[in-house]
């Protein structure tokens, strides 16, 4: 996984430099990378807190400590539904609000607009020059 995550830093650097030759423009990208990574290093907390959460609930019903079988239904006594949805809301809205805004913000920053039609002809023109 982190060889993955370094090769798309790899790329992004790549593209910032393809792309981008006025320093303070350049310390922009860097910038706005540094906030879609930290945002994602969020998201990926929240859902090992999630994990880690339905585990010990699985755990403690596969043991039957809070679970027990009355002929054919099985009975949880103990729910985590409060205890999970504020990390799965956190989960859900900060990986939502990463991908939309921090990586349309960091586009933007490469001169390469999310949506805009020539957007991809347009790095792929970059890149190859």
């Amino acid at each position: 996984m982190l060889s993955r995550i370094q090769q798309y830093s790899n790329l992004v650097v790549h593209l910032r430099d393809v792309v981008l030759t006025d320093l303070a423009a350049t310390q922009q990208v860097d910038n706005s990378y540094e906030r879609v990574i930290s945002s994602l290093t969020n998201v990926r907390a929240s859902a090992q807190q999630i994990a880690k959460m339905w585990d010990e609930h699985i755990r403690k019903v596969t043991s039957g400590e809070i679970a027990r079988l009355t002929g054919q239904t099985l009975q949880i006594d103990e729910t985590i539904d409060n205890e999970l949805r504020p990390d799965a809301e956190s989960f859900v809205n900060t990986a939502a609000r990463t991908l939309k805004e921090g990586m349309q913000c960091l586009a933007n920053d490469l001169q390469m607009g999310i949506g805009v039609p020539n957007a991809r002809n347009a790095m792929l023109s970059a890149i190859a020059s």
